[in-house]
């Protein structure tokens, strides 16, 4: 994790605590009436937070289901939607900062929480792409952010980061979402060796992606990413960059190419078509109302039942 990316994190953490003071009392007023508001900036964060506050909260997305979350351009009036938020969830590392750009333009703002600053930082691409993109002069801004793709990190890291946010931003509830967390560990848990057991037989299988948003997902249950077609949105390979991908492939014996749901992968479909090799759809984000669980669940098996 780059220092500059600590030192953001930090910056937000002391602006939600130093300048919601008033809010934030405001808040327990609203939670003493049962009125307690939560904010989470991506659905897959949705049912997380709903499981965790049960009837003691009302739990609002912001960004809607069905957005592309790699050219997502919030609202003008997004603003003004945070200014009855008590508590905002967001995953952070330049996924979703937006979120919290707008929550601190509010003279009184929620307690704002970057979920992914705690979360060990894997790089966004294999290595072969970092070298392109360094021959390009060109460098990420940040690690990976897709870190809730791995069920045990929002298991470990995240869901405790949001039972502490919620228990101390409304403390008569504490009780009930430790609770609420315990039982949600516990199906995270069973989430994760229902997965495990999915794609075992698919351990160590080399595989290429669209983009690295499976990353976490796929050095969890120990599949190999071995190239990405698309190092940032809008960048397109040159044709030597194409045929370095494929040659890399080919050798490492490259199975498929994940493509995200909604995405114009032209250069994906041009590998797999050059390689005589499947295209596997997968999605990061979830569909509207689609669970946590649900979501990790589909993803799993469409990678397992595309390798058959």
């Amino acid at each position: 994790m780059s220092k500059v990316y600590n030192i953001i994190a930090l910056t937000l953490a002391l602006f939600s605590i130093a300048g919601c003071g008033e809010k934030n009392n405001q808040v327990a007023q609203k939670a003493d009436e049962g009125t307690y508001p939560v904010f989470v900036s991506i659905q897959p964060l949705v049912s997380i937070a709903e499981s965790l506050v049960a009837d003691k909260a009302e739990v609002t997305l912001l960004m809607p289901a069905g957005s592309n979350i790699f050219a997502y351009e919030p609202p003008a009036e997004m603003t003004q939607t945070l200014a009855r938020s008590g508590v905002l969830f967001y995953i952070g590392m330049g996924l979703d900062d937006w979120s919290a750009e707008a929550a601190l333009k509010n003279e009184t703002c929620p307690r704002i929480h970057e979920l992914a600053a705690g979360v060990p930082t894997l790089p966004m691409l294999p290595e072969a792409g970092l070298k392109r993109l360094f021959a390009r002069e060109l460098m990420p801004s940040s690690g990976n952010r897709f870190v809730w793709l791995d069920p045990m990190i929002t298991k470990d890291i995240l869901l405790p980061t949001m039972t502490r946010a919620l228990s101390a931003a409304d403390p008569p509830n504490s009780q009930i979402y430790n609770a609420n967390s315990e039982r949600l560990a516990q199906r995270l848990s069973a989430l994760n060796d229902r997965v495990k057991a999915t794609l075992e037989p698919h351990s160590g299988t080399a595989l290429a992606a669209y983009r690295g948003s499976f990353t976490y997902f796929m050095r969890r249950y120990k599949l190999e990413l071995v190239e990405t077609m698309e190092p940032f949105v809008g960048i397109e390979l040159s044709s030597e960059e194409f045929e370095e991908i494929a040659e890399n492939c080919r050798k490492a014996g490259v199975k498929a190419v994940l493509v995200e749901a909604g995405s114009q992968a032209e250069s994906a479909e041009r590998l797999a078509k050059k390689l005589n090799i499947k295209i596997i759809e997968v999605d990061p984000i979830g569909a509207g109302g689609e669970g946590y669980i649900e979501l990790l669940q589909r993803n799993a098996e469409a990678i397992a039942n595309g390798l058959k």
